[in-house]
């Protein structure tokens, strides 16, 4: 919505996991196209090429092909609890030292599952990694997910839109 407002035409660039990764971005974002390809600079163009002058990518921190004029990187509280495990072992894609590639370093927290605490704890490895990164903290909140006049229930709306992994849950 911001960068609509300030008068760009924004597109989001997914690598379509699960397939039902973009329905999730479309689902967030109605007004925004979401171009999905394995292969993200090949969405990125196609993105371009149908006018769109921003685009945001999910989940590309290490797609080193694509130039980005900022990298504002999302990392969970939670995933600082533990040592710092690279896949297939644990879910880090590249070491901690890679933050200093970031532009600024959000670290989210969710709600009742993480606390203020390990927000803190976070937020300190990032800085011994990085002392001149600028760090946000954020935690998310439900989407609106039954508007008035919906038919369909809250939960059926979450089973619409959740991952094949989300959906065992709900």
């Amino acid at each position: 919505r911001d960068l609509r407002a300030a008068g760009l035409r924004p597109a989001v660039v997914c690598r379509g996991y699960g397939g039902d990764e973009p329905q999730v971005h479309r689902w967030w974002n109605p007004d925004v196209p979401v171009y999905a390809d394995r292969d993200r600079c090949r969405a990125a163009a196609a993105a371009a090429a149908a006018g769109c002058d921003v685009a945001v990518l999910d989940d590309a921190f290490q797609h080193l092909r694509l130039r980005a004029d900022a990298y504002v990187l999302l990392v969970a509280s939670a995933d600082f609890d533990r040592a710092v495990a690279l896949l297939p072992c644990g879910p880090w894609r590249e070491p901690l030292g890679a933050v200093r590639r970031a532009d600024l370093v959000v670290v989210v927290r969710r709600e009742g599952h993480e606390s203020p605490e390990a927000a803190a704890r976070a937020e300190e490895r990032v800085h011994r990694a990085a002392p001149a990164l600028p760090i946000a903290r954020a935690r998310p909140t439900t989407p609106d997910i039954c508007r008035a006049g919906d038919r369909a229930s809250a939960l059926d709306r979450l089973r619409d839109t959740a991952s094949s992994h989300e959906r065992a849950f709900l």
